[in-house]
């Protein structure tokens, strides 16, 4: 959507700037994005190739053959509130079977939070940071390797159907403890 865009270019723009040969020369966007301001402001950029919407299949395919997953927050400190406190339902598919996630947004919204508290992806907090970033994630295997092991072992403890289970049931057996201690007082 709009509060995305941004940050997208950015990244496409980074892209285009950085010229070696290890280091892909663009983000490629798949999305079910409609608006033909936002799909023409995409196509534009030559860092960026706009890709429309593809199947949940498709999605992990093109997974499979990519060097990093992007995901990103916008900058702009009026963009922020909204998506502060939620974590995109993106992200757990993300961490159980893609390769390293790279994450750009700012501190303080709950995403970029927990992915860089958990090192489950290489992490860019700054507009000034990006190039250098997208150099050192593509340039280094080992390190997106190692944000791969912890993004699966993050998925195992909080995102599967088991761990969500859970967790759920630890919360609604507080609340019923919660619940019972009022009534007895």
């Amino acid at each position: 959507g709009a509060l995305r865009l941004i940050p997208l270019l950015e990244i496409g723009k980074a892209l285009e700037q950085i010229h070696l040969s290890e280091i892909p020369s663009h983000l490629d966007i798949y999305s079910q994005e409609r608006n033909p301001d936002i799909i023409r402001k995409l196509q534009n950029c030559k860092g960026i190739r706009f890709h429309g919407a593809i199947s949940a299949d498709e999605v992990r395919k093109v997974m499979s053959r990519s060097m990093l997953v992007v995901h990103v927050e916008s900058m702009e400190k009026l963009e922020i509130n909204p998506a502060r406190y939620s974590i995109s339902t993106k992200i757990p598919e993300s961490l159980m079977n893609g390769p390293c996630l790279f994450a750009y947004g700012p501190d303080g919204v709950a995403s970029i939070d927990y992915l860089k508290k958990n090192k489950a992806a290489y992490v860019v907090t700054s507009r000034q940071d990006l190039k250098k970033g997208l150099m050192d994630i593509t340039e280094n295997s080992a390190l997106r390797k190692d944000i791969v092991n912890n993004a699966r072992k993050l998925a195992e403890n909080n995102h599967t159907k088991e761990a969500v289970h859970a967790a759920v049931q630890q919360y609604l057996l507080k609340a019923r403890e919660n619940y019972y201690r009022k009534e007895s007082v």
